[in-house]
């Protein structure tokens, strides 16, 4: 069995990964305004998506040249502050997204060479374990991660369920390219 060609050849040193994360610390003591907002109470707020960004634009300009409208407790500087800081943030954070998929991207690609080696290993042992009997005892336990339990057989007396496809070979949501159906690491949807 050939082995396709190698992804990725890196190693991290020690060294690599203290200064790494403290260059990471170093942006964070930049930026400490930064907050995280649980989930539950982001569905509850009215944000400024992409389709807003003109209208937050053009209310901050209306704030600027028509102040006398407003009320006296209406903080026009803070606005203004706030369309700033999404400004400049949206800058750092293009290029921490594109770090960010290279990361994960590198990630995958060290995973995928992983497993072609395993399996490469995984077969070569499966020829040695007929002869020795420990090597038959570690190929039983690798054997492990292509088992798949025996489904029980459908009930016919059951309703279908609504929300699983008729034909499971044909999913209603596609598969995301490349993914191979089943991978062992889970990135991040785009």
């Amino acid at each position: 069995m050939a082995r396709a060609k190698n992804l990725i050849s890196a190693a991290l040193t020690a060294e690599n990964i203290t200064k790494t994360k403290t260059h990471i610390g170093e942006i964070e003591t930049e930026l400490p305004f930064l907050i995280a907002l649980p989930a539950e109470e982001k569905r509850r707020m009215n944000a400024m998506g992409q389709k807003s960004v003109e209208y937050v634009n053009l209310a901050l300009t209306g704030a600027e040249s028509f102040p006398q409208y407003l009320l006296p407790s209406f903080k026009k500087d803070e606005f203004k502050k706030d369309v700033t800081l999404i400004r400049d943030l949206q800058g750092i954070r293009t290029s921490v997204a594109s770090l960010l998929e290279k990361l994960d991207d590198t990630i995958y690609g060290a995973s995928v060479d992983a497993m072609q080696a395993a399996n490469e290993v995984y077969d070569y042992l499966k020829t040695a374990g007929e002869k020795d009997a420990a090597v038959k005892a570690l190929v039983s336990e690798m054997r492990k991660r292509y088992d798949h339990k025996d489904k029980k057989p459908a009930d016919p007396n059951k309703p279908a369920d609504p929300k699983k496809p008729a034909d499971p070979k044909k999913p209603d949501t596609p598969k995301k390219p490349g993914t191979g159906g089943d991978p062992d690491i889970h990135l991040p949807e785009e």
